[in-house]
C-alpha cells in the first residue's frame, strides 16, 4: 500500500495540538558567538573514559553532533557514520540489504558500537541494528579510530563508534514526519516525537522518543525480486538524570524496537511460498543505569554501570525448489528459523586525581567490566545451529598525565578472562601521547593491542543465497584467536580568529593482524554453498586519513575526508574452487571519502550538500543467477553520491515554535550497482555500490519550548 502523508495535514496538527509550554521553565541553548568556542571546547568521552576537551585529548577523536546530523539526509545510524573519516558503510545483501562498518579498511567485527559507552551490540544486533537506530534519537557520535581504545573491549582494534543519545536539558516537544519517493517507484514515511522535560530546579530530567518507520520494496531491475527488502519498525525509548546533590548523580534509560523486513519475491503473499524469500521479525529491548560520586574536593570519582540488551528474531531463508517432489517435501517443513541474543555487562571505575606539586594534571583510573553474551541461532531444515556463550572479565587501568604544558601522556593496559580462551589472559597494552605545537598545532602518537576471540561476529550470522541454495558459515575446529597491533601517527591543526576557523587532519595508520581469520569457500553440500573460518597467516592495513574544515562565521562551512588504505595478506587466498588466490582482502576499496558543505547565506535558508565517495574493489560472484554459470572476482566500478537537503526555519508563536521544513534529494545522479544478479538463484552477496538509489524526499520537524 502506498504510504504517504501532505505535508501541510501534519503542518495544520502540529500547530493546533501542540502543548503550551511555560516561558519560565524555558532554558536557553548554549550558543556562544565565536566559533573558536564551538569548535574547540567540544567535551568527548569516548578517547579517555573520562571528560576531556577534545583539543586536550591524547587520542584522536572526530565527532558528528547533532546539528551537524540534522543538516544531513540521513534518517538512521548507518547513513550518519559515511560522513566521518577512516568510516565505510556498506551494503552486504541484495535480499535483506544488512549493512556493516567497516573503520580503517577492517570489516566489522574489528571495531566496537558503543551506546553511551556499553557495548550492547551483540554480533546479531549488529547485523540490522545500524538502521534501526533512527537519527533523531543521537545527540552526538564520538569516534576513535585504531587501538587507542583497546579498553572498551576485546576486539576494537578498528576503533570505537559510541553513539550517545539525547539528553533531556530543557522543556521541548519535538515532532517530525518526513516522506521519501525511492527510485520513482516505491515510497517510504517516517514520523516520529521528541519529548524532553526537566524540573525547575534542574536536579532531573526525563525524555521520550518515539520513531515509526514504513517502506516499500524496490526492484532495481524489473525482474519481480526486490533490491531494497520492505520495512516496518517502531522504536520507543525513555531515560533520564537525577542529581540528588551537587557530588551524587544518576542516568538511565530504556528502549524497545520492533521491526519487520521482508525481501525476494515481490508477488508471494506468504514466505514459504515464496520463489526466494527472507523474512525477519526483531524484537529488541536495551536497558542501561549508571550511577557517579564524586568526592567533596574534587579529586575522586566513582562510577558504577550495567547494560542488558535481549534481541529475539523469527526468521525464513528458502528458495523453492524446482521438483514438484522436492517442493511438496520444502512445504511440509520450510527454513523457518528463530534467533535469540542476550548481552549482560556492568563495571566498575574509581578516577583519582593524583597531587603533584609544580605538575600538570594527573588522573589515575582503574575498575573492571564483566560482558555476557549469549547467542542461539537456528534453522533446523538446513541443520544450523549456532549456540554460543561468551563470558569475559576485564580489568584495567589507565593513567592520564600531563607532564609537560604541552604534552599529554595516556597509557593503559587490559587483562581478560575470556571463557573462550581457556588458560590465557591475553595482555592488551595501550600508550598515546600528544605534543602541542605551536598555538594551534597537536601531534599525536598512538600504539594498541587487542584480540578477537574464536566466536561468529556479524557476517558469520548471515545466512545468504548462492549458487541456487543457502549459503553458511562455520567455525573450524581448533579456531586460533586472532591478534592485533595498531600504530597511528596525526597531526591536526586548527586556526581561528573571531568568525573564522581553518582546520586540517593528517592521520597515518599501520594494523598488523597474525592469525588472522578468514572466511573460505570450501564447497557445496545438500543445502548449499558451505563457507568456513579459519585461521590464516597474517595481514596487513596501512593507510591514511586527511580531512579538511572550514568554518566561515556559520554561513558556510565545509569539512572534506579522504582515506586511502591497503589492506595485503601474507598468503593469497582462494576466494572459491577453481579461482586464482587474491592478495588482497576482497570488498575493500581503497580509496573512498565524504565531503560536506552547509550555506546559511540567508538566516532562515539553509542548504546542505554532500558527497560520498566508494572506490574500486575486488568482489567475489559465484554462479547461479540467470546468465551467471561460472564463479568469478571482478574488478567493481568506483561510486559518487551527490545528495542536497534545503531548508527553511521559522519561530512562531512569540519565538517558542521552531518550524523547519525541508526538501533534497539523496543520491542525485543515481549511482548505484547495475549489474544485480537476477532471478530466485541469485548470488545475494553480490553487491557492491550505494544502498539506496536516486530518492526525492521531503517533510516538517516542529519544536515546541
Amino acid at each position: 500500500m502506498k504510504t504517504g502523508i501532505p505535508v501541510f495535514v501534519c503542518l495544520a496538527w502540529l500547530i493546533l495540538f501542540m502543548p503550551a509550554g511555560t516561558a519560565q521553565s524555558r532554558i536557553a541553548p548554549i550558543d556562544p558567538d565565536s566559533a573558536w568556542d564551538r569548535v574547540m571546547q567540544e567535551v568527548v568521552v569516548t578517547a579517555t573514559r573520562t571528560l576531556r576537551r577534545k583539543s586536550d585529548a591524547a587520542v584522536l577523536s572526530t565527532i558528528l553532533d547533532r546539528r551537524s546530523i540534522a543538516s544531513l539526509p540521513v534518517c538512521a545510524l548507518s547513513d550518519a557514520l559515511s560522513f566521518q573519516s577512516g568510516l565505510r558503510v556498506e551494503v552486504n545483501c541484495q535480499t535483506c540489504q544488512y549493512s556493516q562498518l567497516r573503520m580503517n579498511g577492517l570489516a566489522g567485527g574489528y571495531s566496537q558500537i558503543l551506546i553511551n559507552g556499553r557495548p550492547l551490540f551483540s554480533g546479531l544486533m549488529s547485523l540490522y541494528g545500524l538502521e534501526q537506530i533512527p537519527a533523531e534519537w543521537i545527540e552526538r557520535i564520538e569516534v576513535v579510530r585504531g587501538g587507542g581504545s583497546s579498553l572498551y573491549g576485546t576486539a576494537p582494534i578498528g576503533g570505537t563508534v559510541n553513539v550517545i543519545t539525547r539528553v533531556p536539558d530543557r522543556n521541548a516537544l519535538t515532532l517530525h514526519a518526513q516522506h521519501q519517493r525511492i527510485g520513482g517507484a516505491s515510497d517510504e514515511f517516517r514520523a516520529g516525537a521528541l519529548a524532553t522535560l526537566v524540573d525547575r530546579s534542574r536536579k532531573a530530567g526525563v525524555s521520550l522518543v518515539y520513531d515509526h518507520r514504513r517502506r516499500e520494496m524496490w526492484d532495481a531491475q524489473g525482474d519481480g525480486f526486490s533490491e531494497m527488502p520492505s520495512l516496518r519498525s517502531d522504536m520507543l525509548s525513555t531515560g533520564g538524570w537525577w542529581k540528588p546533590s551537587d557530588r551524587l548523580s544518576f542516568d538511565w534509560s530504556f528502549t524497545g524496537m520492533a521491526e519487520h523486513r521482508y525481501g525476494g519475491d515481490m508477488q508471494a503473499l506468504v514466505a514459504e511460498r515464496a520463489a526466494q524469500a527472507e523474512e525477519r521479525d526483531h524484537r529488541t529491548w536495551m536497558g542501561t543505569i549508571s550511577g557517579q560520586w564524586s568526592a567533596r574536593d574534587e579529586r575522586t570519582r566513582l562510577q558504577a554501570y550495567a547494560g542488558w540488551q535481549r534481541l529475539g528474531r523469527r526468521h525464513f531463508t528458502g528458495v523453492m525448489p524446482g521438483d514438484p517432489l522436492e517442493q511438496l517435501a520444502y512445504l511440509q517443513s520450510p527454513p523457518f528459523g528463530g534467533s535469540r541474543s542476550v548481552t549482560w555487562q556492568s563495571g566498575l571505575q574509581l578516577d583519582r586525581r593524583l597531587h603533584r606539586e609544580g605538575r600538570g594534571s594527573h588522573w589515575l583510573s582503574t575498575g573492571f567490566e564483566y560482558l555476557q553474551e549469549q547467542v542461539d541461532d537456528s534453522i533446523p531444515a538446513y541443520a544450523y545451529i549456532v549456540d554460543q556463550r561468551v563470558r569475559d572479565l576485564g580489568v584495567f587501568v589507565q593513567s592520564d598525565w600531563d607532564p609537560l604544558p604541552r604534552l599529554t601522556l595516556l597509557t593503559g593496559v587490559r587483562a581478560d578472562l575470556h571463557n573462550r580462551l581457556p588458560g590465557r589472559m591475553p595482555i592488551s597494552p595501550r600508550i598515546s601521547l600528544m605534543l602541542r605545537v605551536g598555538s594551534a598545532g597537536r601531534l599525536r602518537l598512538s600504539y594498541g593491542q587487542g584480540f578477537r576471540a574464536p566466536q561468529a561476529f556479524d557476517a558469520d550470522l548471515h545466512t545468504a543465497f548462492a549458487g541456487g541454495g543457502v549459503s553458511r558459515a562455520f567455525l573450524a575446529p581448533g579456531l586460533r584467536p586472532e591478534r592485533g597491533r595498531s600504530l597511528s601517527l596525526s597531526y591536526d591543526a586548527d586556526h581561528a580568529t573571531e568568525r573564522r576557523i581553518f582546520g586540517y587532519t593528517i592521520d597515518v595508520f599501520h594494523t598488523r593482524l597474525l592469525d588472522v581469520f578468514n572466511t573460505m569457500n570450501i564447497g557445496r553440500d545438500a543445502v548449499g554453498e558451505v563457507f568456513e573460518k579459519r585461521n590464516g597467516s597474517g595481514a596487513t592495513v596501512f593507510g591514511l586519513n586527511a580531512e579538511f574544515r572550514v568554518n566561515l562565521n556559520r554561513r558556510f562551512q565545509w569539512e572534506i575526508g579522504v582515506t586511502a588504505q591497503r589492506s595485503l595478506l601474507d598468503e593469497a587466498l582462494v576466494p572459491a574452487p577453481g579461482l586464482a588466490a587474491e592478495p588482497r582482502t576482497l570488498r575493500t576499496p581503497e580509496c573512498y571519502g565524504f565531503s560536506r558543505i552547509d550555506l546559511s547565506p540567508a538566516g532562515r535558508w539553509k542548504l546542505g550538500i554532500s558527497q560520498v565517495f566508494t572506490g574500486s574493489m575486488r568482489v567475489l560472484h559465484l554462479a547461479g543467477g540467470e546468465g551467471n554459470t561460472e564463479d568469478r572476482v571482478i574488478n567493481a566500478p568506483a561510486f559518487l553520491e551527490h545528495h542536497l537537503r534545503l531548508s527553511r526555519t521559522d519561530k512562531i508563536v512569540r519565538d517558542r515554535l521552531q518550524l523547519e521544513s525541508f526538501i533534497g534529494v539523496r543520491n542525485v545522479t543515481d549511482a548505484r550497482q547495475r549489474d544485480f544478479d537476477r532471478g530466485p538463484h541469485r548470488d545475494s552477496n553480490f553487491v557492491y555500490g550505494p544502498g539506496t538509489p536516486r530518492t526525492f524526499f521531503l517533510g516538517i520537524r516542529c519544536r515546541w519550548m
